[in-house]
């Protein structure tokens, strides 16, 4: 099915305000506001229903930041004074979040897009953790080890040996754009890059900080996709660029029409066999992995035309890149998804077509010049301001039962892969 047939997005339908957005825990005083993309896709989101409303009066969705030690009473309170119907989750961790309070969110008739197994989120999300599933699952990815003590000998014999082609050192977990990944293409850039980074020969594959990649000549592509129940319902498929170059526009994206030059985040892919491809691959992870709600995977496409594509990184979540895929029919597949939940009775209008490939025929709308991120936000203060309206809920009901001690990242780390890995046997 080409973007021009889509079906009324029945999501416009509802109320915005019945509608909540949900990102990453900014931090205290939003210090962590710049880091997270949900402001970036609350925005878009926000576009996109602006075009829905066709110049009528029309609100906003609602959006909150979630902290992580978020007690679940203090949620749910929020649900149901606001009337919240749907959530929208953004980011890794509040997505994970609902999916491990599942049962008492929707026990108030609130619905959600996401896995089944929270603990997928941190499995797919941590780079050493991903690549150890990949290969499990009998998918394909670049030959990775894990920078520890014990082997740093076999490391540095694997960036030997792949020389003058590419390696990646890649830090595991909290990496945002691209940030906290190093491309070396001799020995001396290798010693430098994994300086200090090797973790103890003691340490579990949740503690592995970095990690070293083989690379290749070839281009790196990008994905956007929904799934459902492991079924690919639609995708959006795109050339973006380097993941160093993609960190560094972060301004860019900031900037907007204000930027001294015309920027573009993504481009067409043209090649037919590619978008095939890929899309073969993007079923065989959502089968593998029975993912529900929006995920992000980069694929790197050898030069070599013996060689097949494999798996770059997963980020399950929405894309940065999400903007490229307005109007093309992307996001009302999405929406269209998830106000199915509220009414499972009604048909999927599109699943015969599953999967929807909305890029083709589609001309990525992806120049920053015509989205002003900083207008959107200065004409609406309160969204900012009530950004972190749930902390300040949790700190008023502190002194009752709704506080929770939270545990040790490190120690939720290791909890969530052990509950994957005993689900999996």
């Amino acid at each position: 099915m080409s973007h021009t047939q889509m079906n009324q997005c029945y999501v416009d339908t509802l109320s915005p305000q019945s509608i909540l957005v949900t990102i990453e825990d900014v931090g205290r005083l939003g210090g962590k506001l710049s880091e997270g993309l949900g402001m970036w896709v609350n925005y878009i989101l926000g576009v996109r229903q602006q075009r829905a409303a066709d110049g009528s009066t029309s609100s906003d969705y609602q959006i909150k930041s979630i902290p992580k030690k978020l007690p679940i009473s203090v949620f749910l309170k929020y649900l149901r004074d606001n009337a919240i119907q749907l959530i929208v989750p953004t980011g890794v961790h509040d997505a994970e979040y609902l999916a491990t309070h599942r049962q008492g969110i929707e026990a108030l008739g609130v619905r959600f897009l996401a896995c089944s197994d929270p603990s997928l989120y941190t499995t797919l999300d941590h780079k050493w953790l991903s690549y150890r599933w990949i290969v499990d699952s009998g998918l394909e990815q670049s030959t990775s080890l894990p920078l520890k003590e014990d082997t740093l000998a076999a490391c540095r014999q694997l960036a030997e040996s792949t020389f003058p082609k590419p390696v990646f050192i890649k830090k595991t977990c909290d990496t945002h754009a691209g940030a906290g990944v190093t491309k070396v293409a001799n020995i001396q850039e290798y010693e430098a890059a994994v300086k200090n980074k090797a973790v103890p020969a003691s340490s579990s594959d949740c503690e592995v900080m970095y990690m070293v990649q083989q690379g290749n000549s070839g281009l790196i592509l990008g994905s956007q996709s929904s799934f459902y129940n492991g079924e690919l319902v639609s995708t959006y498929i795109s050339c973006a660029p380097g993941i160093a170059d993609y960190g560094n526009l972060k301004g860019n994206f900031v900037l907007g029409p204000l930027n001294g030059k015309d920027v573009r985040t993504e481009v067409s892919v043209e090649n037919r066999d590619h978008v095939a491809s890929l899309v073969q691959m993007l079923q065989r992870i959502g089968r593998a992995s029975n993912y529900t709600g929006m995920m992000d995977v980069e694929f790197f496409m050898p030069e070599e035309p013996s060689a097949s594509v494999s798996i770059l990184e997963f980020n399950p979540r929405f894309s940065g890149a999400v903007h490229s895929s307005l109007t093309s029919g992307f996001l009302e597949d999405y929406l269209d998804l998830l106000y199915q939940q509220l009414a499972p009775a009604r048909p999927f209008a599109s699943e015969r077509s599953w999967p929807l490939i909305r890029s083709d025929g589609h001309e990525p709308d992806s120049w920053l010049r015509d989205y002003n991120l900083v207008k959107f936000y200065a004409s609406r203060p309160g969204i900012v301001k009530d950004l972190q309206h749930l902390r300040i809920m949790k700190v008023l009901d502190r002194g009752s039962k709704v506080t929770e001690v939270g545990r040790n990242p490190l120690t939720a780390l290791k909890a969530a892969h052990q509950t994957f890995l005993h689900r999996q046997r």
